[in-house]
């Protein structure tokens, strides 16, 4: 919850005008006839139905009497006082800026001890102080369902109903009645050092007392019923008023520490005497509420122009529709309990709202629908990408086909014309051969040059030296030509053996890129069978643990022992809807699959452990071994609740 009251500077200006008995009695007289006015408006609310809101967290709540009340009384005094200031605790919780400064402030609580007001216990209070110059100087304290107006003007003492009231003088802690809170806050760290002074001081006093309304507590030690009362956590307007009668009647009021009370330090130790404060203050674990009030506002609104809208923001807009909590940024809505709260992506899944009821950024649809469109438009696109991957390395495949086809065709036609070539020349080789044959007749011309040539050639062969010299230029001719053919045969084969080992080479590229692509789709897939596998399976630690929590939300008993509305989480601290993840264990039991799962449940009434046992039976699916839910405090004599009677049926089918 913000809270925007801005504590102004003291000046050295002296004030010149002085507030008058006088002046004072008028204002007495007009808070007494207002809070008769807004008792009736309590009474009215008390016994009916109520439409309940939470402000900072599930146990801090408010209601439209709350709201009403507090309207009521500032309109009228400021009507009657138009120069005077206010600091009203639902106006603050709106975000109302406020200031606590010399003039005139009336502090209100319409309702304190809301809480009690929508169960129905009576003990709930119109808590009104008016404090000048920073000093409250009349207090009024009106429960209008008992009937009890206290009421303190300072100097003049303290009343109820008209009587002079005195607190119990009380000096011994062994024989003191004290009475504390735990507040709204469920911080762990504020609840163990609260539940920590709870268990100190019960050890040393007859009893402890609570009641609910910090402005109620206050006047019980003041008339007597209790001897002290102290409480961390609490703001301004719940305990001004009381402090001011409680001192009226006699009582000691102080900060827990032992230091003076400060109205904007958020704590309060009230006693009958000094001597019973002095043996209280070393007892407690005191807790440092945060005072610096315009820190922490600059921060908060800081944070919030960054990270959008707060959770304390977001819930104002539970119980509406969700076009109105879906306004603010960061905001989810849930369909089943239209409870709005501040979301965050990253934890969902296992969170309070069932991904069928939770809506994020639109209200068309669900969290589901959108996460199952999102991942087939994924799963398209990423074949499209692969189909179009692969239509362009076949387009590329066939581009070089072709071009290897047109250099194949241009290297065969060059082939061919040189083998025509050649086959002309060997044709008019021949014939040239022939034309010589027919003219000389047949003569073996190799042996003849071999004869010619060698040294043991002994006859003389007269031959005709044109016919030799012709015969000698025809066999260089021929053996010239020879080695041209060679030549030419010789680039063929090298061609052909490139084209070969090009086009092998091309082959294991199209196989590599084709084992590429499938792979990818494989691979795309495998990712998708886990991701709808672990979101929607009941075979895993979230789908148990889904099913569970449906089972004792359902279960009559919970309901009763823990009191609705039952916020279901994974970890002992409920974490504003963040992701976590069940806390699961397996193992091996009997031959068995096993596995044992535990979260938390909190209602209004109380808090309580879910212990699950599955295992895994002859046909693999996992069947309850029981399911218990262990409570924080006895219910009917019972600390456990068996959820279910008949758990061997129940099994998990994906």
């Amino acid at each position: 919850m913000r809270i925007s009251i801005i504590l102004t500077k003291q000046t050295t200006t002296t004030i010149t005008t002085t507030m008058t008995e006088q002046e004072i009695d008028v204002y007495y007289k007009a808070v007494l006839d207002l809070v008769s006015l807004a008792g009736k408006v309590v009474n009215e609310g008390f016994s009916i139905t109520k439409h309940v809101e939470t402000k900072s967290g599930a146990a801090d709540l408010v209601t439209e009497f709350d709201q009403r009340v507090e309207e009521i009384l500032i309109k009228s005094l400021r009507e009657t006082f138009p120069t005077h200031k206010f600091i009203g605790e639902e106006s603050a919780a709106a975000g109302a800026k406020t200031v606590f400064g010399d003039d005139p402030t009336w502090i209100i609580d319409p309702i304190d001890g809301t809480t009690n007001f929508v169960h129905g216990f009576p003990f709930v209070a119109i808590s009104i102080a008016l404090a000048i110059k920073k000093e409250v100087v009349i207090g009024v304290i009106y429960n209008p369902v008992l009937d009890k107006l206290y009421s303190a003007v300072r100097g003049k003492g303290a009343f109820r109903n008209g009587r002079p009231i005195k607190c119990s003088g009380q000096k011994d802690l062994a024989l003191s009645q004290v009475a504390g809170e735990y507040g709204s806050s469920r911080e762990p760290h504020i609840i163990d050092a609260k539940c920590q002074n709870m268990r100190v001081i019960i050890e040393k006093v007859h009893s402890i007392r609570a009641v609910g309304s910090a402005a109620m507590n206050l006047c019980m030690v003041a008339e007597g019923s209790c001897d002290a009362y102290f409480e961390y956590g609490i703001h301004i307007w719940d305990y001004a008023a009381g402090d001011l009668i409680a001192r009226e009647a006699g009582a000691y009021t102080s900060d827990p520490s032992g230091g003076p009370l400060n109205l904007l330090h958020r704590c309060i130790l009230c006693t009958a005497t000094k001597e019973l404060a002095q043996q209280i203050t070393p007892l407690l674990t005191h807790m440092k509420i945060n005072s610096l009030l315009f820190v922490a506002i600059c921060a908060s609104a800081f944070f919030s122009a960054i990270h959008g809208a707060t959770d304390a923001e977001c819930k104002q807009q539970s119980n509406k529709d969700c076009d109105a909590c879906l306004k603010l940024s960061d905001c989810g809505f849930c369909k089943s309990s239209k409870a709005c709260f501040k979301y965050n992506v990253v934890d969902q899944i296992t969170g309070n709202c069932s991904s069928d009821d939770l809506q994020v950024g639109t209200c068309i649809g669900n969290f589901k629908g959108w996460i199952i469109a999102i991942i087939v438009v994924a799963v398209v696109v990423l074949i499209a990408v692969a189909i179009g991957v692969w239509c362009l390395c076949r387009k590329c495949k066939k581009r070089r086909i072709r071009k290897e086809e047109r250099r194949q065709e241009i290297d065969d036609q060059r082939m061919e014309e040189r083998r025509a070539a050649a086959e002309v020349r060997t044709a008019e080789r021949n014939r040239v051969a022939d034309e010589i044959r027919m003219k000389y007749g047949n003569v073996n011309f190799d042996h003849l040059i071999t004869n010619i040539n060698s040294i043991l050639f002994c006859r003389i062969i007269i031959v005709n030296p044109r016919l030799l010299s012709t015969i000698i230029t025809r066999q260089k001719k021929d053996s010239k030509q020879q080695e041209n053919d060679t030549l030419a045969q010789s680039p063929t084969n090298q061609t052909e053996l490139i084209s070969f080992t090009q086009k092998a080479q091309q082959a294991a590229k199209d196989s590599i890129y084709s084992l590429v692509i499938i792979a990818g789709v494989v691979t795309l897939s495998g990712l998708c069978y886990l991701i709808l596998h672990e979101l929607y399976s009941r075979e895993t630690p979230n789908g148990i643990y889904k099913e569970v929590s449906r089972l004792c939300l359902a279960n009559t008993d919970v309901q009763d022992a823990l009191g609705a509305p039952i916020l279901v989480h994974t970890t002992p601290k409920i974490r504003s809807m963040r992701m976590s993840h069940v806390r699961a264990k397996m193992f091996d039991e009997k031959g068995h699959r096993s596995m044992t799962i535990s979260f938390y449940l909190t209602g209004k009434e109380r808090s309580g452990v879910v212990a699950v046992k599955v295992r895994k039976n002859i046909s693999n699916k996992f069947v309850y071994d029981y399911i218990l839910v262990q409570l924080d405090r006895p219910w009917r004599n019972r600390n456990i609740i068996q959820v279910h009677q008949n758990l061997n049926q129940l099994s998990f089918d994906v």
